[in-house]
């Protein structure tokens, strides 16, 4: 077997896929995989082969990943599901403030406050009642923004479940929050009704809030002194606070097929790395020293930015490097991708159904395995300097492209082939704006006026950004909807694609524009 690693991590994937058709609540059915697992794994060792010994093996894999995504949906009685009807209620519910509270005006015509609650238990007219579970509140915000990550609150709120999706639009909301565990929504009149407890907090909580503290500052001091829409996108990018983009912004990097560059991936991560590393170099730290401190304020980073699946994805990958540079050792491409999604799949199985997560490991594959078939195309391997360059943008955004684009027309209704000039435009400016943009928060903390400068050069890069995506839209055929793009199509153009990628080599034909 070439690669295992990436063998494992697929039969796992395939396995919750499948897991996922069969009806949750069934424990005996569990009981079932877990016997059935035992008795091929040791069917085919007792065989010896090591091709049935590897078949076994990944069928205990398979089996696995059934069983995974099985006990993960299959949810106490008690359990909030359970609780929330259609009709809100009203409820005193006590719990745990899980999430970094949002404070926005975004969709409501008084400021709000957002956060996650986790449930411990609530009141009703029948007595109170022990619960589990995460709940979405969603709070009038009257002028009260002390509420942090960690806090346990008491909450008189009306609950009930996510609105159901409605039948003249694609977004099913409901089910888009069942896969981030939320099946509740407790809507509060106003935050000044909700009620602080005492307690004490540990320490993982402590560190936590402090990260989350830190990032609402950095968000503030972008918000003051950047106008919209580049605070936004700046505070998008850096911080993962996309909450500010209005839907103007947000349509222009969707159609152009750029929504990447304002969501944190493994290319912002390239510069947050680039940029610690440097600092280190420049204050003579010893390259062990600086690949391990590197390592612990990525994952600092990722803790204080939230648990968006295609950060973590950067940061574990990011990771398995670090050690294998501070180790000397090689770490093939191919088994850290691999690495990093049995992890996150083990942690959260509902990842898979994340646009997001799917998004950031299509971009990763494409680069790995259709670059070197593009490069052909563009001739990149016999050219060299400014035309080796050049010819490199473009294999890398068509194999992003060809990676990606069935799963953008299927979740967002939209296919945009100007994405193959729009990122090598794109691409390099957000390279220049997540550079300004770290250096201006670090510039803040001891040098304001200086760091006021670099927002002047933020908001013109920014600006350049948008004009440019904003005068590609503009060229004919540049994006066009596709209102009924099903699963079966999005299958259609991946077998599709890989017919063009796999012929010239079987023909051993080498294409070139």
């Amino acid at each position: 077997m070439k690669n295992p690693l990436f063998s494992v991590a697929l039969l796992l994937l395939l396995g919750i896929i499948a897991g996922a058709f069969i009806p949750a609540g069934h424990p005996p059915r569990l009981v079932v995989y877990l016997a059935l697992c035992g008795l091929i794994a040791s069917f085919f060792v007792f065989m010896r082969p090591a091709v049935l010994s590897s078949g076994a093996l990944l069928a205990v894999v398979f089996l696995a990943g059934m069983i995974r995504i099985l006990s993960y949906n299959d949810l106490p009685a008690n359990h909030i599901r359970s609780v929330a009807g259609e009709q809100a209620v009203p409820v005193l519910v006590e719990g745990k403030v899980v999430t970094n509270p949002v404070f926005s005006r975004k969709g409501m015509s008084h400021p709000s406050s957002q956060f996650v609650l986790s449930a411990e238990a609530f009141q009703t007219r029948e007595g109170p009642k022990s619960v589990t579970g995460l709940i979405l509140v969603k709070a009038l915000a009257a002028g009260r923004n002390d509420l942090s990550y960690g806090d346990r609150v008491l909450i008189p709120m009306s609950l009930g479940m996510p609105p159901a999706k409605r039948p003249d639009s694609s977004f099913d909301y409901r089910f888009y929050l069942a896969k981030k565990n939320i099946y509740a929504i407790g809507k509060v009149r106003t935050n000044m009704l909700i009620e602080r407890l005492p307690g004490p907090l540990h320490p993982y909580t402590k560190l936590r809030r402090s990260l989350y503290e830190l990032k609402n500052r950095c968000r503030d001091f972008i918000v003051l002194n950047l106008e919209p829409p580049h605070a936004a996108i700046l505070a998008g990018m850096l911080l993962g606070e996309r909450q500010y983009i209005d839907d103007a912004t947000n349509d222009i990097f969707l159609r152009t097929g750029t929504l990447h560059i304002i969501a944190i991936s493994g290319l912002h991560f390239t510069v947050v790395i680039f940029i610690f590393l440097t600092l280190f170099a420049f204050i003579r730290l010893p390259r062990r020293w600086a690949y391990a401190l590197t390592m612990i304020l990525i994952f600092l980073y990722g803790m204080m930015v939230g648990d968006v699946a295609s950060l973590w994805r950067s940061v574990i990958m990011a990771s398995i490097i670090l050690m294998g540079v501070l180790a000397a050792r090689r770490t093939p491409i191919v088994n850290v991708f691999s690495c990093s999604l049995i992890v996150l799949l083990a942690i959260n199985p509902h990842y898979i159904f994340d646009a997001g997560f799917v998004l950031s490991y299509l971009c990763v594959a494409s680069l790995i395995w259709c670059v070197p078939v593009t490069d052909t195309w563009f001739g990149v391997k016999g050219s060299r300097g400014i035309r080796r360059f050049i010819a490199g943008s473009f294999s890398v955004s068509a194999s992003v492209w060809l990676g990606v684009f069935p799963v953008i027309a299927y979740y967002f209704k939209t296919i945009a082939p100007i994405t193959l000039l729009a990122n090598l435009i794109a691409v390099p400016l957000s390279f220049i704006l997540l550079g300004l943009g770290m250096g201006v928060l670090i510039l803040g903390i001891g040098m304001p006026l200086f760091a006021l400068c670099v927002f002047e050069a933020i908001w013109l890069v920014d600006k350049v950004l948008i004009e440019a995506l904003t005068l590609l839209l503009k060229v004919p055929g540049a994006c066009f909807p596709v209102k009924d793009f099903s699963l079966l199509n999005m299958a259609e153009c991946y077998i599709l694609c890989a017919i063009i990628l796999v012929i010239p080599h079987i023909l051993g034909r080498k294409v070139k524009v």
